[in-house]
């Protein structure tokens, strides 16, 4: 054994130390020993076994950089032969590791990536350059691991034309089939956008502040996520990234919208207006009014029952009024009844057939659960029966109504009635009555009026009803006459009324 003498060959910066001892064991083995010392502090030292002039090192532990800059970084990394090779930053950036050009046949294409994978894992990459344009669905076998099918937007077959000559085409494996995540060709279209998401559902008017909103589209294939925007003010709660969100808005106007998403872009976005206004009152009066009571008269009732519930506002009947109706039309307001409960968010959904709580309180929070009188179909148009205009008392005459304890149609058009009661015949007295004038033996003509012993008994020739006597038998054979008057009564219906 020869140990040659220790020899000191480095200084660095004042206070490197390295000593260098070298055993020679023989011809074939070596051990090197490389102790450095930096200070007074002792760094680190290592053994290397070097078998023969190239030998290979097998380390089984973590090996730690410590230093900085180029002291901290591996250098000379060259082509690597195995997948479970360390490789350079150079291979990496080349992108050589994941690309080859693509053989096999127009549809089924075969891909040989080296160093070579050993099996298709979830997440892994591809790049390859078409040969030849494929002419219908089409599949890839990497490095003889099988024939998985390509898809576009996620579950598509790809179509003719998909893929062209020379194309620089990319895809992933997603578990089952490889998706396209590069551009096809586009006339073959095989990266494509989703499809503007369906209608948004939503409330298209709400109070300022208003929190726990749902806005919502139908869910699609060929998205991955959904992107939603809301007014400013307002605040997406929960869901973003899906097709139904949770929002929080402010007292600021605006549109919610939303796209589809995929690995090849947005889709136009679908947009919502959405009104952040106070909300408008409706109430049913707390007095009925005479089917004769025109709509200004209404109004004022409405105004006056308004104001001593201290609602500030303008309201109008719902009532027809000509050949309208007689509250116009507005937009952007949530409808809601006196005590809050919502009824309809706003004039569409209120005319639409359906609202969301029955319209059956006062102003002052009284519950009326019975007839209105309105002259107006579920769509808010004037019917055929309104009591010719709100003019007519006659029983030959009708008007539609509504109930007020409904929230179908029938909350403002269950039907048409008589706008004045059938007559109701009411007595008014005998003429000849044997108990009060037995010696009457004749009855006289009632609407001629009744003489008693010369005095007269009553005269119904001029009251403002029909007067009918009936002549019936009495005792011992004497006839005389029941006088009655039919009274017609005219209908007294509330209705409702409607802030503007």
């Amino acid at each position: 054994m020869i140990i040659p003498k220790m020899k000191e060959i480095l200084y660095l910066n004042y206070s490197l130390v390295l000593s260098f001892y070298l055993c020679l064991i023989n011809h074939s083995l070596s051990v090197v020993i490389l102790i450095i010392k930096m200070k007074t502090t002792l760094t680190f030292s290592f053994i290397l076994l070097f078998i023969g002039a190239n030998a290979q090192v097998n380390i089984d532990k973590s090996i730690q950089l410590t230093g900085s800059g180029s002291n901290a970084k591996i250098s000379g990394i060259q082509d690597v032969s195995s997948a479970e090779d360390a490789t350079s930053a150079e291979r990496i950036q080349k992108g050589t590791l994941l690309y080859a050009a693509a053989g096999g046949s127009a549809n089924s294409i075969s891909v040989t990536l080296a160093p070579p994978v050993n099996a298709y894992t979830t997440g892994m990459i591809v790049n390859f350059k078409v040969s030849l344009p494929n002419s219908g669905p089409v599949t890839i076998n990497v490095n003889g691991l099988g024939a998985v099918a390509l898809k576009k937007a996620v579950i598509t077959d790809l179509v003719a034309g998909d893929l062209i000559a020379d194309q620089m085409a990319s895809v992933i494996y997603d578990g089952t089939n490889f998706q396209m995540i590069s551009a096809a060709n586009a006339s073959g279209g095989g990266c494509s956008v989703p499809a503007q998401p369906g209608a948004i559902t939503g409330p298209p008017a709400v109070v300022p502040f208003a929190t726990n909103l749902t806005f919502s589209v139908t869910s699609y294939t060929g998205v991955f996520a959904y992107e939603w925007t809301v007014p400013a003010g307002a605040t997406i709660v929960s869901g973003q990234g899906y097709n139904s969100i949770t929002v929080n808005f402010g007292n600021t106007s605006g549109s919610v919208t939303v796209t589809g998403n995929n690995h090849c872009g947005a889709s136009p976005a679908s947009s919502f207006a959405v009104s952040v206004n106070q909300p408008k009152v409706i109430f049913v009066t707390n007095s009925s009014y005479d089917s004769n009571q025109s709509p200004a008269q209404r109004d004022a009732a409405c105004q006056y029952e308004a104001g001593l519930a201290n609602l500030s506002g303008t309201f109008k009947a719902w009532v027809s009024n000509g050949g309208s109706n007689n509250v116009p039309s507005t937009s952007g307001y949530l409808y809601q009844r006196s005590d809050g409960a919502l009824i309809a968010y706003d004039w569409n959904d209120l005319v639409d057939g359906t609202i969301a709580s029955p319209i059956n309180l006062t102003a002052g929070f009284i519950t009326y659960n019975d007839t209105v009188f309105t002259g107006l179909s579920a769509s808010g148009l004037v019917t055929a029966n309104t009591c010719s205009d709100w003019t007519s008392t006659s029983n030959s005459v009708t008007g539609t109504f509504g109930l007020t304890m409904t929230m179908n149609s029938s909350w403002t058009n269950s039907g048409s009635w008589a706008c004045a009661t059938p007559p109701t015949p009411t007595f008014l007295g005998w003429v000849g009555d044997p108990n009060y004038y037995p010696s009457l033996t004749v009855c006289q003509n009632c609407y001629g009026g009744t003489y008693l012993n010369g005095t007269q008994f009553g005269n119904f020739s001029n009251v403002p009803y029909t007067v009918s006597c009936t002549i019936i038998p009495q005792w011992n054979s004497v006839t005389c006459a029941r006088c009655n008057k039919d009274v017609i009564t005219q209908k007294q219906y509330r209705h409702y009324c409607v802030e503007q």
